[in-house]
């Protein structure tokens, strides 16, 4: 509900804050790395298992992508015939 009189006018306004939150995030470093049990020692090599799992994911994906077209196709060149 808008009241247009009290529009673009200053007015004060009484909270009670029950709580506050934060979270803490782990420190990322080689303990953080190890303690994810996938046999990762280090931050480098955690880094190094994503990128190879973007990468992997990536090249699913063209694959698949790839094979739908060729699918599309060759069912558009069975239409023509």
């Amino acid at each position: 509900m808008q009241i247009k009189e009290l529009a673009g006018q200053e007015c004060n306004f009484k909270v009670l804050v029950n709580d506050i939150k934060q979270k803490n995030l782990p420190d990322l470093d080689d303990e953080f790395a190890k303690s994810l049990g996938r046999g990762i020692e280090t931050v480098s090599a955690l880094k190094e298992k994503i990128l190879a799992d973007i990468r992997g994911e990536k090249e699913r994906i063209e694959k698949r992508k790839l094979s739908e077209t060729v699918s599309l196709t060759e069912e558009q060149e069975k239409e023509r015939y």
